[in-house]
């Protein structure tokens, strides 16, 4: 499927929707918010504690260490959940700063053993980003091992041949194991997520991609948010004759045209009984054409099939701060309703619903009225 292809290398998204869903985002921000912290502190505190030359320069790099992983660290406490790019730079400078902390120890066996922290970014990087970004994580990590590794071997060549199996071990195994845990999961999730007969998501796979929309903190404020219901009136007319085979194939084939039209960004469901689901994200609050396109795929050659489709489209920013769940089904529910009008007036048409008023809102509001008065 192209949107689970187009997330297969970055897990960023999906795991974030995952860890949204399960409402784990504050413990989450807040261990890594503690670890990167205390990353940063350790290495002042071994230079201030461990006097030797230059010390006024290599206290000077410490301070600017404990400075950027500080930023680091308050930038997830503070958000509910940083964006994409905000935790790509977080797995960067957190390895600059191990590789600076590594340099400028003064201890040549501490700062051999201090390389082991190098699993911090690798496992951190290897959960949630791409395979690039950790190989370069461990390119740094190499560079500065070895470097490390010389220095120890000018005064104690046994202890660091002895310790570079471990750092290597150390930094290996936690880059592996994450990559482990993100390819089980993600397998394990591809499959809970997706639809076997027709390869696009399932109702539940649409409910974590819509969270995750909902959640990002990268979105413009002017964007628009979509949400179609695609209904083959084929499949039900089908199915009422009792031609069940054909009713699938009709499925089957509404699926294969809608992959074919909607952009790679779009989100693509079908929740059962010939009911298709989409999601995108639009500049300007009328979709029609690209609803028009949709319905024009599905009716004309070759599929040529009735399809009825029914769409809400709404501000993406004031949503962001509410309920997932509770924004989604009254989205789907107005859908839901635009659709029915479309069949109503006969199908192969087109009913969108611009701009209404989400009774989420109305809550949203009574709640802080509440809690101001």
């Amino acid at each position: 499927m192209r949107e689970q292809e187009a997330l297969s290398d970055d897990h960023y998204h999906w795991l974030t929707s995952l860890v949204t869903a399960r409402h784990l985002e504050k413990p989450t921000c807040r261990l890594i918010a503690a670890t990167a912290f205390l990353f940063g502190v350790i290495p002042l505190l071994l230079i201030t504690h461990q006097p030797g030359p230059y010390t006024a320069w290599r206290v000077g790099v410490a301070s600017a260490i404990t400075l950027c992983t500080s930023v680091i660290a308050v930038m997830w406490a503070t958000r509910c959940w940083p964006t994409r790019g905000q935790s790509r730079a977080s797995a960067v400078v957190a390895t600059a700063c191990v590789a600076a902390a590594v340099a400028v120890i003064p201890d040549p066996l501490v700062a051999a053993l201090g390389a082991m922290a190098f699993a911090g970014p690798a496992g951190f990087t290897a959960l949630f980003h791409t395979r690039r970004l950790l190989a370069g994580t461990w390119a740094v990590a190499a560079a500065t091992v070895a470097l490390a590794t010389w220095r120890l071997a000018t005064a104690q060549p046994l202890l660091a041949a002895a310790v570079l199996p471990l750092i290597v071990l150390v930094n290996i195994f936690a880059g592996f194991a994450w990559l482990l845990v993100t390819h089980l999961t993600d397998a394990k999730v591809s499959s809970a997520l997706t639809d076997p007969l027709t390869g696009v998501y399932n109702r539940t796979g649409f409910d974590e991609q819509i969270t995750t929309l909902l959640g990002a903190r990268d979105r413009s404020d002017d964007q628009y948010l979509v949400i179609a219901a695609i209904g083959v009136d084929t499949h039900g007319l089908l199915m009422s004759l009792g031609h069940h085979a054909q009713a699938e194939r009709a499925v089957i084939t509404a699926a294969r045209q809608l992959r074919t039209a909607v952009r790679r960004d779009t989100v693509l469901a079908y929740r059962g009984d010939g009911d298709f689901l989409l999601a995108e994200l639009f500049t300007t609050a009328d979709p029609a054409v690209m609803l028009e396109r949709l319905r024009g795929t599905l009716t004309d050659r070759p599929a040529e099939l009735s399809a009825s489709i029914g769409a809400v489209s709404t501000l993406l920013a004031p949503l962001s701060a509410l309920p997932p769940n509770d924004v989604l089904d009254e989205l789907l529910y107005l859908a839901d309703q635009a659709r029915h009008g479309a069949h109503r007036a006969g199908g192969n048409t087109v009913r969108t619903t611009i701009n209404p008023a989400l009774t989420v809102l109305d809550d949203e509001d009574d709640d802080s009225g509440a809690i101001d008065g």
